[in-house]
C-alpha cells in the first residue's frame, strides 16, 4: 500500500475547507479514503480512486501530511490502518524499535 494511503488514515479536517473537500471525496468515492484505504490504487494519476490524488484533494503540503503522523493517535491510525498493513507497520516498529531506545532486546518487551 502507498504511504498516501497511511498518511490518509490520520487525517483530520482543520478547517472548513479541508471538512468540504473530505465530505466531496466520500461522495465521489462512495467510502471515507481514511478508513478504507484499501480500496484506492496508485494506478492512473488522475483516477478518482489514486491516492495520491486524493491525499492532495484533501490537503496541501508535507506539513499538513506529517501533522496526519504526529497529530493522531496511535490508536486511531492502528484503527484505520488494519487493511493498508500500517497496523503491522507500527506494531513492528513498537517491537523493535522502542527496546533499542528503551534499552532492552529487540522482540522482547517489558
Amino acid at each position: 500500500m502507498s504511504p498516501s494511503a497511511w498518511i490518509l488514515a490520520g487525517f483530520h479536517p482543520r478547517s472548513a475547507a479541508e471538512e468540504a473537500a473530505l465530505k466531496k471525496a466520500k461522495a465521489t468515492l462512495g467510502f471515507d479514503p481514511r478508513v478504507r484505504a484499501e480500496r484506492l490504487t496508485a494506478r492512473g494519476a488522475k483516477g478518482k480512486r489514486n491516492a495520491k490524488s486524493v491525499l492532495a484533494s484533501l490537503m496541501r503540503g508535507a506539513e499538513r501530511e506529517s501533522a496526519c503522523w504526529r497529530d493522531t493517535d496511535l490508536a486511531v491510525l492502528r484503527e484505520r490502518g488494519a487493511s493498508t498493513r500500517l497496523t503491522a507497520y507500527i506494531t513492528e516498529l513498537t517491537d523493535r524499535l522502542v527496546p533499542l531506545f528503551a534499552g532492552g532486546s529487540p522482540g522482547v518487551r517489558a
